[in-house]
């Protein structure tokens, strides 16, 4: 028997405000998105921006509702966006904030796959920006640096 291990790294910043400018851009839209979430049962505010291969910044936010399990993430959101699908754009960065945290927050483990699979139909790893109100910030670079061996169409029997 072989003893195998998986190993997540990534790279801290003590704020935002080290963050190099191309992205700090797309960091401050992220925490703007959250002004655009709907989150009156759990008042947790999540926005999301994403920079495509054109330049564009796509937005998402947390939409909730009482059925708590029918609520849409903002990273689901964002990544869904339907003008990004239409011009067939990849995304190259993402970030991803909650207001109120003065740590970096993680998304979900449905909103892992969801980002992994992007990188998967766009054939090219996207940056993941993970971070707070105030604190450290996370870089990732790939969506799957966050979700080591995910679970994929190869794994179908279709």
């Amino acid at each position: 028997m072989e003893k195998k291990s998986i190993i997540c790294s990534w790279t801290e910043y003590p704020d935002r405000g080290t963050i190099p400018a191309r992205v700090r851009e797309l960091l401050d839209a992220a925490a703007a998105a959250c002004d655009n979430s709907y989150a009156p049962y759990s008042n947790f505010y999540v926005g999301a921006a994403a920079r495509m291969e054109d330049g564009s910044i796509i937005l998402g936010a947390n939409m909730e509702n009482a059925s708590y399990p029918l609520c849409i993430c903002a990273e689901k959101s964002c990544v869904s966006n339907s003008e990004s699908y239409k011009k067939g754009l990849v995304m190259e960065i993402i970030a991803i904030t909650a207001k109120g945290l003065d740590h970096p927050v993680s998304p979900c483990g449905s909103c892992r796959q969801i980002l992994v699979e992007k990188e998967q139909r766009q054939g090219k790893k996207m940056e993941v920006y993970l971070f707070g109100e105030t604190g450290l910030v996370w870089h990732f670079h790939s969506a799957e640096a966050f979700l080591p061996m995910p679970f994929d169409s190869s794994d179908l029997n279709t």
